[in-house]
């Protein structure tokens, strides 16, 4: 008896630490690329558009307002920063960071995801993984375009 309940206490807490990384993987996953697009702006704007006043970068679309103040739209930057697992990455992080991860009705309008309201958002490795993914993918063709667009003539 003793065995098998020191062996359940186990797993309830690695399943409890599990999520707990999960969650943070999840947050940081937003949080590199808030930071790739807050400093990539930050360089390329006094180059492109001095006297622009500094932006937020904490949602997609301040993100994506910011840099339609240096490139205005029509541009590569459009499809890059409409990536809509962008969005999910972003209200996931902020459904974790400042709801504990219970699932409410802006998340579920602003993902499209059918999860029961109330309940704790789903992660596992491959989801995190994904999003991860997604940060990295989109952070590369952001700080790319922008590149493109201070070093060519």
């Amino acid at each position: 008896d003793g065995e098998i309940s020191n062996l359940l206490t186990q797993s309830i807490n690695l399943t409890s630490y599990s999520n707990a990384l999960l969650r943070a993987a999840t947050a940081a996953a937003w949080t590199m690329f808030e930071c790739l697009a807050k400093d990539t702006w930050a360089v390329a704007q006094p180059v492109l558009k001095p006297g622009i006043p500094e932006r937020s970068f904490r949602r997609v679309e301040k993100v994506v307002a910011a840099y339609q103040a240096l490139f205005g739209v029509g541009n590569a930057l459009d499809s890059i920063l409409a990536n809509h697992d962008l969005r999910v990455l972003e209200e996931s992080r902020h459904l974790i960071v400042h709801r504990g991860g219970i699932v409410d009705g802006v998340y579920l309008n602003a993902t499209g995801q059918q999860l029961p309201l109330g309940g704790i958002i789903p992660l596992d490795g491959e989801k995190v993984s994904h999003l991860t993914n997604v940060s990295i993918s989109c952070g590369c063709n952001l700080l790319t375009f922008v590149d493109n667009a201070l070093t060519v003539p």
